[in-house]
């Protein structure tokens, strides 16, 4: 013989309980992936006289090599123009770069004339990322810029700007910002 449970069970999926707990284990799921401070590469870049084919470009090391921040992009930059076949020593294109790191939340705005008063929707370069009420950690952002210059006239070539926003920083991120701009330089070149 069988036994009727009463329908405002525990054990009813469709009882006001069962609802409310698929409720919070939706809204849990929800939270966890929002506690993630992880963005995806973003490049922004302008050209100038950007060959129709990608030329050779020389890019000066310096002195520190990976033992900083700007050696360790350095690297990663010649790296990935050396595995496009695109990096020479005493090219018609050098290559300048830059690299910082420090709080998402603050971001970088064009400059304006000190004699206008502020906008009060500025033009961003990079705009500030808020700390969120669920972020894991306080978020870093990692912007690096590539310029390319002919190196006869000193025309600007290409000029690009990439952020990643994680809580950390290592070798991958720094290579894969890296891979970004070189990437994108090529695709303005045709490529």
């Amino acid at each position: 013989m069988t036994t009727k449970r009463p329908k405002n069970s525990k054990t009813n999926p469709g009882s006001k309980s069962g609802l409310w707990a698929r409720s919070v284990i939706v809204g849990g799921c929800l939270v966890l992936t929002a506690c993630s401070v992880s963005a995806p590469l973003a490049v922004r870049s302008t050209t100038g006289l950007a060959p129709a084919q990608p030329a050779q470009i020389a890019l000066s090391l310096p002195d520190e090599g990976g033992e900083t921040l700007k050696g360790q992009f350095a690297d990663a930059l010649q790296q990935s123009l050396s595995g496009r076949g695109i990096a020479a020593p005493e090219a018609a294109l050098i290559a300048d770069y830059a690299i910082s790191m420090g709080p998402a939340e603050i971001g970088v705005q064009q400059p304006q004339d000190e004699a206008e008063p502020l906008e009060r929707d500025p033009d961003w370069i990079a705009p500030p990322r808020p700390a969120r009420r669920f972020d894991e950690c306080k978020a870093q952002e990692l912007r690096g810029t590539l310029l390319v210059l002919d190196r006869s006239s000193g025309a600007v070539t290409y000029r690009g700007q990439g952020t990643v926003v994680e809580c950390e920083f290592g070798d991958a991120e720094i290579a894969e910002l890296a891979d970004g701009l070189v990437a994108d330089y090529l695709s303005k070149s045709g490529n």
